[in-house]
């Protein structure tokens, strides 16, 4: 097996989808057979919990291998924190509040943005693909997940806050990769709860009172997926199950094995 594809979930903003897009697109690629891990890199725990994995009965979590890692310690690895979901394929690193301790306790280490990174060496050559679920701001967590990525998925919405994220971003990546070899090949950008073109008019009217807005929106920031607003998300989340493994086949679920069709071709 080839080394893993990692592929960090990111913005600034919260509320903008990213757990959810992360679960759904791990869903559809184990769908296809491909070997998926899941890390929780948010101490509100939501891929965890989204993936049915109970937060209060967790021996160790992604903090315990950060921790470990950022001492030189062998004694808790990543791979201890592996767990099984009940979706063939899907594993995943869980969360819980104890994960807000990080930035103070291993802000401090040798190389801290690689912490992360140097977790995963241990564990590239057992998956497919690794999808990580980051907390918003701009923070250690941020730092480790992009520090760690092949490529980044930002999930914006209609907010303001959420597209002026997309280029800090960026800028916030160049910064702190100054003076290493890392690279991220792919900025994959996903517009969720999409209303439809006459909405970003709309939006972009009310706004900005500049209707060009709205070109600017499809020319320049290149959204590369549009999810619409649908009550099968609410579901699937209700069911603690990724859209790929509900009973039935929602239409939202076509654009989210779109995704993984499409990273699964960029990889090639």
């Amino acid at each position: 097996m080839t080394k893993a594809i990692t592929i960090s979930f990111t913005n600034y903003k919260g509320g903008t989808g990213k757990t959810t897009t992360c679960i759904n697109v791990a869903g559809y690629l184990a769908k296809t057979g491909k070997k998926v891990l899941v890390i929780d890199l948010d101490p509100q725990a939501n891929s965890t919990a989204a993936l049915g994995i109970d937060k209060s009965d967790l021996r160790y979590t992604v903090f315990d291998a950060l921790l470990y890692k950022s001492r030189n310690n062998p004694k808790i690895s990543i791979k201890k924190t592996i767990l099984y979901t009940d979706f063939k394929n899907l594993f995943i690193v869980p969360s819980d509040l104890g994960l807000c301790e990080a930035e103070y306790s291993m802000q401090s280490a040798k190389n801290s943005s690689l912490i992360l990174d140097r977790c995963l060496d241990e564990v590239r050559d057992l998956f497919d693909y690794i999808l990580i679920d980051t907390s918003s701001g701009p923070s250690f967590l941020m730092i480790n997940s992009l520090m760690s990525a092949d490529k980044i998925i930002i999930p914006i919405d209609s907010s303001l806050y959420s597209l002026d994220a997309l280029e800090s971003i960026k800028i916030f990546y160049n910064k702190i990769k100054k003076g290493s070899k890392h690279n991220i090949d792919e900025f994959i950008i996903v517009f969720n709860r999409f209303k439809g073109r006459g909405f970003l008019k709309k939006f972009s009217d009310t706004l900005f009172n500049e209707p060009s807005f709205n070109q600017y929106l499809i020319d320049k920031v290149k959204i590369d997926f549009y999810i619409k607003e649908s009550k099968d998300v609410v579901i699937s989340q209700f069911n603690k199950t990724p859209i790929s493994d509900l009973s039935y086949k929602p239409k939202v679920g076509k654009v989210y094995q779109s995704i993984a069709n499409y990273i699964i071709e960029k990889s090639r």
